[in-house]
This record gives structure tokens, C-alpha cells and sequence, in this order.
């Protein structure tokens, strides 16, 4: 262990750079997939045509997230005391949890109705729900995630470091709420 530990340290600007790469795939295949979701929502459904763009779009954020966990093992690994005792450290990776687990959602239990998304139409509401709320968490936790990656340390406790993240993203899945409002409303006039 110790001998992998000391590799690491030795290595770590390349798991660094790996690291930033990994995040900055997975926030922009996040983005992207958000994008496209109401791109392609702006006809009321999702298209046979449509499904597999958002499909190889999870692939990529699934590679993504597998390179971050693993680099982030990496970089742990690099000083195991210093990074127990990083408030930035364990919040970020409890985030890239919060990421896997929601992705896990998306793609197991989203990805198979996607084409069941239709706002021309009052079922599936709560696969609609869920949809918009998975979308605000996963751009939400994103974007928390880089940020927190790209400074030096946060000036605050864990504790607090994980109550700023879960109001964001709180604050998120309400917004998000009120867009699928929105989209209810446009589509079927409720």
C-alpha cells in the first residue's frame, strides 16, 4: 500500500490532469444531455430518432464518472491523511455518490420510458417528474462538483460544505418542477 501510495504521489499532476478531464467530460455530456432533453422535448415527446442521441450521451457521462471515481482513488490514495481530513475532498465525493446513484436512476429506470415522455399526453406523470427532478440533480451536482474541483479548499466545515450542496440541489428539483409545470401547461393547456 505504502509503495502505491508513493507511485501516486510521484504521479499526481497526471492523475490531476486525468482527474479535470473525467470532470470536465462528465459536466459537459451532462450539459449536453440537458440541452438536447428540452431540444427535443419542444414537440411535446421523444422520438424514436431522439432516444439513442440521449442514450450515447449517458454512455459518455458513465465513462466520465467511472474515470473521475477512479482517478479520484488515485489522488486519495496519493496522501490517504491529507485527503481523510479534506472537508473539499470527502463533500466532492459524496457529490460524485450523489452523481453515480442519480445516473443510476437516469439509466435504469428514465432511459427505458424515454420514449414514454410525452406531453401530448396526461400519463407518465411521474415518470415526467422524475425526469425533470434527475435532470436538476445531475447538472446541480455537476456543476458543484467542478466548481469544488477546480479551488484550492473550501473555508468551511463538511457539515456545511454537504447543507450548501443539498439546498442547492433542493432548490434545483423545485425549479425544475415548475418547468415540467410548464411544459404540462404549454402541451395540454392545465
Amino acid at each position: 500500500m505504502e509503495a502505491l501510495s508513493l507511485f501516486f504521489e510521484q504521479h499526481k499532476s497526471i492523475v490531476i490532469i486525468g482527474h479535470a478531464i473525467s470532470a470536465a467530460i462528465g459536466l459537459g455530456a451532462a450539459t449536453v444531455s440537458d440541452v438536447l432533453f428540452f431540444k427535443f422535448i419542444k414537440d411535446g415527446r421523444i422520438t424514436n430518432e431522439e432516444t439513442p442521441v440521449l442514450d450515447t450521451m449517458t454512455t459518455i457521462v458513465w465513462v466520465a464518472i467511472v474515470m473521475l471515481i477512479v482517478t479520484g482513488a488515485m489522488l486519495f490514495l496519493s496522501n490517504p491523511l491529507g485527503y481523510i481530513e479534506s472537508p473539499k475532498f470527502i463533500v466532492k465525493m459524496i457529490i460524485v455518490g450523489v452523481i453515480a446513484i442519480n445516473g443510476a436512476v437516469m439509466t435504469n429506470y428514465l432511459h427505458k420510458r424515454m420514449q414514454k415522455i410525452s406531453f401530448i399526453t396526461v400519463s407518465d406523470v411521474i415518470v415526467k417528474r422524475i425526469a425533470f427532478a434527475a435532470g436538476a440533480v445531475s447538472a446541480s451536482s455537476w456543476y458543484i462538483a467542478f466548481i469544488l474541483g477546480s479551488i484550492r479548499s473550501i473555508p468551511f466545515s463538511t457539515v456545511t460544505g454537504l447543507i450548501g450542496y443539498a439546498t442547492i440541489v433542493i432548490i434545483g428539483i423545485v425549479v425544475s418542477q415548475f418547468m415540467y409545470a410548464y411544459y404540462k401547461k404549454k402541451f395540454l393547456g392545465e
